[in-house]
């Protein structure tokens, strides 16, 4: 099971985006999580990668304990499998709303699913020659300005000429 950080974000709490607020959605998530038994039981068949000699109870507890929250943000070890099990939680709360997890991102500065285009890191490296996520962010912008004049064009286009291609109503005299 390969490790990295970022799961996904989970969207629809009404959380203040504090320190409070993010302990809250954690603790949220942890119970979620410790109540699906995909979950648990993914972590524990996998529990070889807390080390050799971790039992599968023992990892699972490393697991529940490894949750954080940076902001809103998910961070735990994962793979791919474990991504589309976080996928089907919904949490739903009588006081914070319902929250599920966001389906992945997709970057347009490099091919990573795991963020958004305003969150690459590449741009941020030292002689880094590629958009920026503002230039990215204005190109889309203008891409949809543009598609919604050519969809409003038709339209008026089309109701111009309702009658027919050639303009007669298709009535006869």
């Amino acid at each position: 099971m390969p490790i990295i950080s970022f799961i996904g974000v989970f969207a629809g709490f009404t959380l203040p985006n504090t320190v409070i607020g993010a302990n809250t959605a954690r603790d949220l998530i942890g119970t979620a999580v410790q109540g699906n038994n995909d979950i648990s039981q993914f972590v524990q068949t996998h529990h070889n990668v807390f080390g050799p000699q971790v039992s599968s109870g023992d990892a699972w507890g490393m697991f529940l304990v490894s949750i954080t929250i940076h902001g809103i943000v998910l961070i735990v070890k994962d793979t791919n499998t474990l991504r589309r099990l976080f996928g089907k939680l919904r949490i739903m709360t009588a006081l914070h709303g319902t929250a599920q997890l966001q389906r992945a991102f997709r970057c347009c500065i490099c091919p990573a699913i795991d963020h958004p285009t305003p969150l690459c890191p590449l741009p941020d490296l030292p002689g880094w020659l590629g958009p920026a996520p503002a230039t990215i962010a204005a190109l889309e912008d203008a891409s949809h300005a543009a598609a919604a004049k050519a969809q409003e064009q038709m339209r008026l286009n089309t109701s111009a000429g309702e009658g027919g291609s050639n303009g007669r109503s298709g009535k006869a005299p």
